[in-house]
């Protein structure tokens, strides 16, 4: 099977950097000889929805394309198994049922080589980013992330109605943690962007559920 793990990126400082290298390392521990790419997009400023459509189409010959932010540290078994599972449906993955968030020095820690009593600032069973498991023609289906999600926040869960909504059901996930590395966040609060995309994203919980209007809001 022909597995690449694309990982959206734009180099923004030392620590995302640092976080950067501890995901090709992992990936190349559990992965071996698989393709893997950083990948960005034409914007301006960093857009994470386009990144990630930028990582099918430089994938697009792969069978399977693990997306993983450069923050993002996953299970090998979950991601193993929903690698096989993204193989055999037209179903976009979740390789985890948890996020643990680290905290500042937790991250540290982990970056050094010591992953015991890691302290998570929030733990989280409802993420829906960070990564996914699927095939170029199943990321396709759903047209991809909206990249009129400019700001921090909302692709992801926007992209989860159009999957429950076209597909009638959530993306399956599957059984492990994934642990978040910590860095400087940019803040939401007075950023124009993210309030556009706020306003976005309704239009999306008005329309879940009908794929009517699903159709038309990701093909406007």
């Amino acid at each position: 099977m022909n597995i690449a793990f694309a990982i959206p990126y734009r180099r923004q400082g030392s620590d995302r950097q640092a976080n950067l290298g501890a995901i090709i390392d992992w990936i190349a521990q559990h992965y071996p000889g698989a393709a893997i790419s950083t990948t960005d997009s034409h914007h301006a400023r960093f857009n994470l929805a386009a990144a990630r459509n930028a990582a099918v189409s430089h994938f697009h010959e792969a069978d399977v394309i693990v997306i993983c932010d450069a923050d993002v540290i996953l299970d090998p078994a979950a991601t193993s198994e929903a690698i096989e599972a993204a193989s055999a449906d037209s179903l976009i993955h979740l390789p985890y049922t948890r996020i643990r968030y680290l905290d500042p020095a937790s991250t540290s820690r982990y970056l050094d080589g010591d992953e015991q009593g890691l302290t998570a600032q929030l733990d989280s069973t409802w993420s829906t980013g960070g990564a996914y498991v699927t095939t170029p023609s199943a990321w396709h289906a759903m047209h991809g992330q909206d990249e009129r999600f400019t700001g921090w926040g909302y692709e992801d869960v926007a992209l989860t109605i159009v999957h429950r909504t076209l597909h009638g059901q959530q993306m399956p996930r599957h059984e492990g943690t994934a642990l978040h590395l910590w860095h400087p966040s940019q803040p939401k609060q007075g950023d124009p962007r993210h309030d556009a995309g706020v306003l976005l994203y309704r239009l999306y919980e008005q329309a879940d559920g009908d794929p009517q209007a699903i159709r038309a809001l990701i093909e406007a």
